[in-house]
């Protein structure tokens, strides 16, 4: 619909009789959250239960449904720009951590 612009639809029978109008806000409307409870869902969802206490160190960013994890109904994209800011993979594998 969208890359046609087409901005309605006809809904049909299986007799192809009119039996109402679909809308792409009607379509989309089931998927679409704010960004602000996205991002809560995130923090208390996705980090808290793995980070514990260190959960606030993340920074969560939720721009149009667009955020750096998926499994979090509303989703619509994912950006990893995940950083840190000291690498401790050489120690995890000596084991001296």
């Amino acid at each position: 619909m969208d890359r046609a612009e087409v901005k309605r639809q006809p809904v049909v029978d299986g007799n192809g009789r009119l039996v109402g109008i679909v809308t792409r806000a009607d379509l989309l409307r089931a998927h679409l959250r704010p960004d602000t409870e996205i991002a809560s869902d995130i923090r208390t969802g996705v980090l808290s239960p793995y980070l514990l206490d260190d959960a606030e160190t993340v920074e969560v960013s939720v721009v149009d449904g667009t955020v750096i994890v998926r499994p979090v109904s509303g989703v619509v994209d994912v950006i990893s720009t995940i950083e840190y800011g000291y690498d401790d993979s050489a120690q995890l594998r000596a084991g001296t951590t």
